[in-house]
């Protein structure tokens, strides 16, 4: 008996606490990162002369000219050959491009919106050839001027 006494009765110990699973957390951080890295050089891309091919497919102005209460902003605009202007009426009233002379419209009979232009309304031309283009707003055609100068 005295032996049974001098044995040690195993100890029982609780069970361990799990360890938390960094590494599932740390997988979706860097994957997170790495989407985010490639979304963003996807967008400096097609920005840059990389994405030239969708550039070419929008019809972005090359300038544009604000129609306001009191004329055409900017009054003269230069652009080169092949580039566009937009007129956008942020006017509350309405405003129609013509060619100069009034009222015959003939330096330039292309350049002449065929409707006036309502608030928020835009009207945009591509100018092929080098020259110096006068118009006015046939609505108001002796007080708002303006110049498209094409190099």
């Amino acid at each position: 008996m005295s032996q049974e006494l001098n044995q040690k009765q195993p100890t029982v110990q609780p069970p361990l606490a799990p360890k938390p699973n960094n590494h599932k957390l740390m997988h979706a951080i860097l994957a997170g990162t790495v989407a985010l890295v490639v979304a963003t050089g996807l967008i400096v891309f097609l920005m840059s002369d990389g994405g030239k091919e969708n550039q070419q497919t929008q019809e972005l102005p090359s300038a544009q000219v604000s129609i306001t209460a009191d004329g055409f902003e900017p009054a003269t605009v230069m652009i080169k050959a092949g580039a566009s202007v937009a007129w956008v009426n942020i006017d509350s009233n309405p405003h129609q491009i013509a060619s100069d002379p009034h009222p015959t419209h003939s330096s330039f009979p292309d350049l002449y919106s065929p409707e006036p232009l309502g608030t928020d309304d835009v009207y945009s031309m591509i100018f092929e050839k080098a020259g110096t283009y006068t118009y006015h707003d046939n609505l108001n055609p002796y007080t708002f001027k303006g110049v498209v100068i094409v190099e």
